[in-house]
């Protein structure tokens, strides 16, 4: 048996889970990108509507529609809005990383033998949002737009692990990120972590 995923599809050896379009060669018409946003945070309110929109729009950007089926790619995607606590365990089980990290992206499409289908699970560390945009001098909500982009990115197949890859893939990913600034006011995603008195 398998080991199961974040999201509790079962793993392949690879550590890819497999996809059932791709495994049975299911290419046809592509299907509308869908895109899932759920905030495990309950003390921390993030607007998941709007982070859906922002990631469908970041999706049309990339070459992904939400409409009707076209020739152009679909997209399964699932985000999910996780605690430091959480993206420790996810980050030192599955990439043997100690700590928590800000984002991390599961392409359950594998080397896709389907060019038309991305597949995946992408998990966003709110803390590591929020302690960052201090960092950078931005907001967690810009911050938490800007995981997304770069978990669909990773979708998509760029890489970040050497210095060439990278610098690609940040270009890309800042002039969707712009883009995206263009259309949303990212300061509706939320107003932060709830704090008992």
């Amino acid at each position: 048996m398998n080991p199961p995923s974040p999201s509790g599809i079962p793993l392949c050896r690879q550590g890819r889970a497999a996809c059932p379009q791709a495994a049975a060669g299911a290419v046809g018409t592509p299907r509308p990108a869908l895109i899932t946003v759920r905030n495990l945070r309950r003390r921390w309110p993030v607007d998941t509507r709007l982070l859906r929109s922002i990631g469908e729009a970041a999706l049309e950007a990339l070459g992904f529609t939400n409409g009707a089926p076209t020739p152009r790619p679909a997209a399964q995607v699932a985000v999910f809005l996780v605690g430091a606590r959480r993206m420790a365990f996810l980050n030192e089980r599955f990439l043997g990383h100690a700590g928590p990290t800000d984002a991390i992206t599961f392409d359950y499409a594998g080397p896709l033998p389907v060019p038309h289908l991305l597949h995946g699970d992408i998990f966003i560390c709110l803390e590591e949002a929020r302690r960052q945009a201090r960092v950078f001098g931005t907001t967690w909500q810009a911050e938490v737009v800007r995981y997304l982009v770069h978990g669909l990115l990773h979708l998509c197949g760029h890489d970040d692990l050497e210095a060439g890859a990278r610098r690609r893939m940040k270009r890309v990913e800042d002039r969707i990120v712009r883009r995206l600034v263009a259309g949303f006011a990212f300061k509706r995603l939320g107003r932060g972590p709830i704090v008992s008195a």
